[in-house]
């Protein structure tokens, strides 16, 4: 009797990179707007996955750069972290986070409308325009060809420079 042949069996083994995770940096944002997640990295990954510590949601959780919504909460904490875990073939990488940090929407009024004489310069009352959450007003000329003395101020004075009707 012949002895026995050997037989054999094949095992391959696959190492896979584990990601590196970059979720971007730092994000300020006005209000409860929608915020677009850009620039976050991955790789190499063929799954993400975004966490919150706030009530926000995201528009898809799985997709390296979604849309955040802010919830009330976040707003009113002034600021949420946001965290990317990734994983390529099941091999997680280290998660990263990222914040966005919630400012109020600046609020202007520039007061009611009102009329002065051509010859006149015309100088803004105290309180007639107003700023809320912001600093650093900035007045324009909208039409016409005057002056206008203070234009970060919110008490500017205007000197027209001919006989027309002239828009601040």
């Amino acid at each position: 009797m012949a002895p026995c042949a050997a037989s054999g069996t094949t095992l391959t083994v696959s190492i896979n990179q584990v990601p590196t995770i970059n979720a971007g940096a730092n994000i300020p944002s006005c209000g409860l707007n929608p915020v677009n997640i850009t620039g976050a990295t991955a790789t190499p990954a063929d799954t993400y996955a975004w966490t919150t510590t706030g009530d926000g949601s995201f528009d898809d959780p799985s997709l390296l750069n979604p849309v955040y919504s802010p919830g009330s909460n976040d707003f009113t904490n002034g600021s949420v972290v946001l965290t990317l875990n990734a994983s390529n073939n099941g091999c997680n990488g280290n998660p990263d986070t990222r914040s966005i940090n919630f400012n109020n929407e600046v609020i202007v009024n520039a007061g009611a409308d009102d009329a002065s004489c051509v010859t006149e310069v015309y100088s803004f009352a105290i309180g007639q325009a107003t700023m809320q959450y912001g600093t650093n007003p900035r007045w324009t000329i909208i039409s016409g060809s005057g002056t206008l003395s203070g234009p970060t101020s919110l008490t500017p004075t205007y000197t027209p420079a001919a006989a027309m009707p002239e828009q601040l």
